[in-house]
């Protein structure tokens, strides 16, 4: 029975989200923030637990403040009880969200003395049992006051099977000398605590070798370039860094979301295969997704692309990765529909809508979902021609105006004439 067990438990691992198990409890967080202070900041907490706790749970929220990882039994800032507030803190601090979905912290009036790292903790009640965790890796405040060294990445980065794919890593506050950048290292593994995370290569190891993981270009950019992306590349990673005699890591790093084709069975990105727009206007191209599964994500990521899945952002998340052509003209209305203006003809090409899903699979354990429509082929055309058409029917109208204008005072001369002739004839035979 037990080895029965196990191997089911080993299929719904394997499976990602087909089953609910008890041990489905997540608090999901990003990495960093960056802030300054006399800020108001809300940092995300997304929850998720086992549909089978009945309508009578109680959903309680606490946060901690910490100074390292993992959080631990670091001191508690703020309990859903009176006066469950810690003095720092006091007439700061509010809880955003439903609480059954999210569980986020806001904190007004940001001092440095801050944190620098939160993390959530959620407890489940009801009459016959409850449930207790909290996020592993906590969320930093990058106060911008602050002039340490520290890595920035993205949360989730989306790919298909076969691209190329680089996962970004940027160093701030980097002295101008980039010779104290001495060596990057890039973590490997399935836990989001990049600490876990024991497999490593080095910027040397990827100089050397031909295997498909390199160093975009060491020391300017020392962002991870994947090519040929597989299923097996679907992990987490992690950027460290060494300045000087200091080093400096990611906290959770990247997870990589890769297309696969049995997501193509459970889940379908709708858009329309056609759009037009005129010159110099805008356009909002639609963009829905459902799923076969009733499995809520606790976050949703959309991306836009252009010219085909593997091209340029013309939308994305971070403004920074977003194509310069697009820059400051696109923006996601609804769901995920991407707006632009400024139309112009180069805009006529396809555009790809692609999601990304995040889903909790046990005890702070995640994996996402790629998915995408098949495209929207839109054309811009050129206003001239309408403004032709529209001055030809002004010039008509004008010319149609204009003799009509004419005939009538045509008319009107002739009448006077033929009344001055009537009243001269009337004159002249009176005279006789």
């Amino acid at each position: 029975m037990e080895v029965l067990k196990s191997l089911l438990l080993l299929w719904c691992f394997q499976e990602v989200i087909q089953c609910y198990g008890d041990n489905q409890y997540c608090a999901d967080q990003v990495e960093a923030v960056r802030v300054k202070a006399g800020d108001t900041v809300t940092i995300p907490c997304r929850i998720s637990f086992p549909k089978d706790w009945d309508e009578n749970t109680t959903v309680e929220v606490y946060w901690r403040e910490a100074t390292s990882i993992p959080c631990g039994n670091a001191r508690y800032i703020y309990k859903p009880i009176a006066k469950g507030t810690d003095e720092k803190y006091k007439g700061r601090l509010s809880i955003v969200g439903s609480q059954h979905k999210e569980a986020s912290l806001r904190i007004q009036g940001l001092k440095t003395t801050d944190g620098p790292r939160f993390c959530c903790q959620v407890l489940l009640q009801n009459k016959e049992r409850e449930e207790r965790w909290q996020n592993r890796h906590t969320t930093v405040l990058q106060f911008q006051e602050h002039r340490h060294i520290y890595v920035e990445q993205l949360d989730a980065v989306p790919a298909l099977q076969g691209e190329n794919i680089t996962i970004p890593c940027r160093i701030h506050n980097l002295p101008a000398n980039k010779q104290e950048l001495k060596e990057v290292i890039w973590r490997l593994g399935n836990s989001e605590l990049c600490t876990d995370n024991k497999v490593s290569i080095t910027e040397r190891q990827q100089r050397n070798s031909n295997e498909r993981y390199s160093v975009v270009d060491f020391p300017d950019d020392v962002s991870l370039h994947i090519k040929d992306v597989r299923p097996t590349d679907k992990k987490h990673y992690c950027c460290e860094v060494t300045v000087g005699f200091e080093r400096v890591s990611s906290t959770h790093g990247t997870q990589l979301g890769v297309k696969d084709s049995k997501s193509d069975k459970e889940y379908f990105v709708h858009q329309p295969q056609k759009a037009s727009a005129t010159k110099g206007g805008s356009v909002t191209i639609p963009c829905s997704f459902n799923s076969t599964n009733n499995n809520d994500p606790l976050w949703v990521g959309i991306y836009w692309r252009v010219d085909s899945l593997t091209g340029p952002h013309a939308y994305h998340p971070s403004q920074e990765f977003i194509n310069s052509t697009y820059m400051g003209r696109t923006q996601l209305m609804g769901q995920g529909d991407l707006h632009i203006q400024g139309l112009q003809e180069p805009d006529s090409t396809s555009y790809y809508c692609i999601v990304m899903l995040r889903f909790c699979i046990g005890t702070n354990k995640y994996n996402s979902v790629v998915a995408y429509g098949q495209g929207t082929s839109l054309i811009v055309t050129g206003h001239n021609n309408k403004i032709q058409y529209y001055h030809w029917k002004t010039y008509a109208l004008i010319a149609a105006r204009s003799v009509l204008f004419c005939i009538v005072i045509l008319c009107g001369t002739l009448a006077v004439i033929k009344i001055k002739w009537q009243v001269d004839e009337s004159i002249r035979k009176i005279e006789l």
